[in-house]
């Protein structure tokens, strides 16, 4: 049986205090003397979860990036673009660039192409294309994500790939009719229950570029979240999910298989009435949550105000390159004001609030993380409801 987790962070923490000390009474090295050996990594432990699922447990806070490194592979489900972040092999990350999105790649060509190079707002991702999955662990649950009106799959990333590092196999597109390029093309006709039902279908299959995770995945532990248009839309989906994260959004209805709720909300949201959320909570079957964010606006579950922040903004950017129709965008741009809570801010909050859920119902936790105790730990947490469905 190897060491326990909590005497090898001691052992490490002694040891790197004797070299500060050792470096503060200015004792150099001699230089034919072996120099000491780099600070072994902690590996993580393995934990159990739902019918024997395992697991790795996080080393560091549960806001911060979990044990594994990001993949991501790129597909198309019923003609739309679609994204897959998973848990890969630890290490395989090694010399590998990080994965960047090109935005202009899901506007119509000749609009993407008036942005120029210099002044794109590229979108940095904590990920890598094509790393192998991690076999030895999981099955992993799984989590779906649908975006915003005048978004794309990929707008959330700070959120998908944080749950992708905690063990969870989290899906994305680009939804017809809903996402940057439709609506710059003023072709904004959807079906999104249509788009949920492709996707369920696809990854029950696990056919051609989704066959790596055959085996390797747990649909009968899944979640959805969606942020704003697309919280509506996961909103209904509680037959097949077991926890729903509408974000900006409104509340959740019953369904059989539904066992946890979680809604959040802006303050300041100007495109989605916070008191209306707060009302469609109050509405939602327990068990459930709520957390507000305050001096927040609708984009704060998105990086979109981050995109191209020293440029003006996404939307900004658009309209001063002469992007046909930009303008529809501007209504959507709400929270990316000075001196309102940014996903730089705001997302490690969020991130640790939804994978204390995801890790309580999902992974079937023996312990499950305190979700009041989280929530109270940051003051940018208002209104904070928890109610475990259980009379008193």
């Amino acid at each position: 049986m190897g060491m326990p987790k909590e005497m090898r962070r001691l052992l490490i923490t002694v040891l790197g205090g004797l070299a500060l000390m050792a470096t503060a009474c200015g004792t150099p090295a001699e230089p034919n003397e072996p120099q000491p050996e780099e600070e072994e990594e902690v590996v993580p432990d393995r934990v159990t979860g739902c019918d024997g699922a395992a697991f790795l447990d996080p080393v560091g806070a549960l806001s911060e990036d979990g044990p594994w490194p990001v993949g991501a592979v790129n597909t198309q489900v019923n003609y739309s673009e679609t994204e897959v972040w998973y848990p890969a092999v630890r290490g395989s990350q090694s010399g590998q660039d990080k994965l960047i999105y090109d935005i202009r790649e899901v506007m119509p060509d000749a609009e993407g192409a008036k942005i120029a190079d210099a002044e794109n707002p590229w979108h940095h991702c904590n990920c890598y294309r094509d790393l192998p999955l991690d076999e030895n662990n999981g099955p992993y649950p799984v989590m779906i994500f649908i975006h915003g009106t005048g978004g794309y799959r990929g707008q959330s990333l700070k959120q998908m790939t944080h749950w992708a590092s905690h063990g969870y196999v989290v899906v994305a597109m680009d939804h017809p009719g809903l996402n940057l390029g439709d609506l710059l093309a003023l072709q904004t006709s959807q079906n999104l229950e249509r788009d949920v039902s492709n996707l369920l279908v696809a990854l029950d299959a696990l056919e051609e570029d989704l066959a790596f995770l055959k085996g390797h995945i747990d649909m009968n532990h899944l979640a959805m979240s969606g942020h704003s248009a697309g919280g509506t839309a996961v909103a209904t989906e509680g037959d097949r999910a077991k926890v729903l994260i509408p974000m900006a959004a409104g509340g959740a209805q019953a369904g059989d298989r539904l066992a946890f709720s979680m809604v959040l909300a802006a303050q300041d949201d100007q495109i989605v009435n916070y008191a209306s959320t707060q009302t469609a909570y109050d509405q939602t079957p327990a068990p459930k949550l709520f957390a507000g964010f305050a001096s927040a606006g609708h984009l704060l579950f998105s990086d979109i105000c981050e995109l191209g922040r020293g440029g003006g903004g996404l939307v900004q950017i658009a309209i001063d390159n002469g992007v046909s129709n930009a303008f529809l965008a501007a209504g959507l741009y709400d929270g990316c004001n000075a001196g309102q809570l940014y996903s730089d801010v705001g997302a490690p909050i969020i991130n640790h609030l939804t994978t204390a859920v995801l890790d309580n119902i999902l992974k079937c936790r023996s312990e499950p993380h305190d979700l009041q105790a989280i929530a109270d730990s940051y003051s940018e947490v208002i209104d904070f409801s928890l109610d475990n469905g259980t009379s008193e």
